[in-house]
């Protein structure tokens, strides 16, 4: 079980590896990015260890969020490009 707290978590999971490895070639090339997970522990840990080390801009959308705050988030990753990242949770 990899754990928040470690600081190497990346080197424990080969999906954070893979993660971080595409993101930044996928912004090079002006691709944005819609992530899907189960896990809302598995959106932390891409969080933590992918997005915020490479500056990624993102929104999260999970079950915290309520209806309107979603439809809001969604309008802003349409319209607004500086986002690289949407992380959902299923």
């Amino acid at each position: 079980r990899v754990q928040r707290a470690t600081g190497d978590a990346l080197s424990q999971s080969c999906k954070l590896q893979a993660i971080g490895a595409l993101l930044p070639k996928l912004k090079l090339g002006g691709h944005r990015v819609l992530i899907f997970s189960q896990s809302t522990r598995m959106l932390d840990l891409i969080t933590d260890h992918v997005l915020r080390p490479h500056e990624l801009k993102f929104l999260r959308i999970d079950g915290a969020v309520d209806r309107e705050r979603r439809e809001i988030k969604v309008a802003k990753f349409q319209e607004n490009p500086k986002y690289d990242c949407m992380l959902l949770s299923t």
